[in-house]
Order: C-alpha cells, then sequence, then structure tokens
C-alpha cells in the first residue's frame, strides 16, 4: 500500500545525512513512476483498443509518464519510437512553457537577495543579486537564447556584473522581445 503524504513526511524529517535523503528519494520516485510505467507499457504493447485507453491517460499524466516514454524507447518498435518521443517532446515543451510563463512577474521584481538564497554560481563578488537577475538568468537557460552582438543579451557572467541600470535595461529589452511574448502567448494558451 502507498504511503500516505505525512507517511513521507515523517521519513523525511528522521533521515540523517545524504544517503539517507538520496535512499528516500528513490524510494518515492520508484513509488510515483510504477503506475506511469505499467501505463506507457500498455500504451505502447497492448492491442488496439487497451492502447488507445492508454494513450489517453498517458497524455493526461504530462510530465509523470516522461521518463517511463524514455524508459520504454529501446523496446518500442520504431513506429511506437515516433509516438513516444512526440509525446515525450510535446509533453515537456508544454512545461517548460509553463515554467517560463511563471518568470514574467519574476522579472518585474527588483528585491535584493540574501546571499544565502542565491545559487552558488562561483562568482561569490557579484552581489547583491535581485529577484529579477536571477530569473533573467534562469529564463535565459530555459529559453536557450545565446549571447551575441546580433541578440542583443550578455552573457550571463557579464550582465551579472552589469550595474543595475543595465541589468533592468536589458532585461527589459528580453521582455520586449517577440520571442519571449511569444512563449508567454503559448503559455496562457490551454492544452489541447
Amino acid at each position: 500500500m502507498a504511503e500516505q503524504p505525512q507517511d513521507v513526511v515523517t521519513r523525511l524529517r528522521a533521515a540523517e545525512g545524504p544517503d539517507a535523503l538520496k535512499s528516500l528519494a528513490d524510494e518515492i520516485a520508484a513509488e510515483v513512476l510504477d503506475a506511469p510505467k505499467a501505463v506507457v507499457h500498455l500504451w505502447a504493447t497492448g492491442g488496439k483498443d487497451e492502447s488507445g485507453k492508454a494513450g489517453s491517460v498517458v497524455i493526461d499524466l504530462e510530465e509523470l509518464a516522461v521518463h517511463p516514454m524514455l524508459d520504454e524507447f529501446d523496446a518500442a518498435s520504431v513506429q511506437w519510437r515516433y509516438n513516444l518521443m512526440e509525446d515525450a517532446v510535446d509533453t515537456l515543451l508544454r512545461l517548460r512553457n509553463r515554467v517560463l510563463a511563471r518568470f514574467d512577474g519574476l522579472l518585474a521584481d527588483r528585491s535584493v537577495m540574501s546571499a544565502s538564497a542565491v545559487t552558488d554560481t562561483g562568482q561569490p563578488d557579484i552581489l547583491p543579486r535581485r529577484v529579477c537577475d536571477e530569473a533573467y538568468v534562469w529564463a535565459r537557460r530555459l529559453a536557450k537564447i545565446e549571447a551575441s552582438k546580433e541578440s542583443g543579451f550578455s552573457d550571463e557572467a557579464v550582465f551579472l556584473k552589469l550595474e543595475h541600470t543595465e541589468r533592468n535595461e536589458e532585461i527589459q529589452r528580453w521582455k520586449r522581445a517577440r520571442f519571449w511574448k511569444d512563449i508567454l502567448e503559448e503559455a496562457a494558451e490551454p492544452p489541447d
């Protein structure tokens, strides 16, 4: 029988050290993925009727089905490899856009973060960091927009060393860019 969320919280609180935490994470992941694995396997190997039903469930499982789809890939026929990858990519793109859409509010937040809240970049001299600075760096990584003179965007390390006013200007250029507006529009659209 599956653990209740409170049982997991109790075990988490009692865990001592990184090995215990890793073990708990592995157990949770295995348990959470059991049902999606079975559904994806049935989708790829079942008869027409049960495969169709399983496919409908896979679509609604969204990111929970991505790992099982990738695990099923090697054993699948060529046609199913195509189907598995198409759905995995579509799911990841929807998830990526949902994450990117959350950045818009963060890009406007100029609150200074405490040093302990900032992700360690190996560049401790780049403080104070603001919420908008971190959000911009993360959004750039997800959107895969390369820094170049043509793009008008700085390299991450260069950006973080700019004065706040220069960072603000670059973030505003980012928010006005067509690709960013397209991402936000796509994220706002209801899923198929």
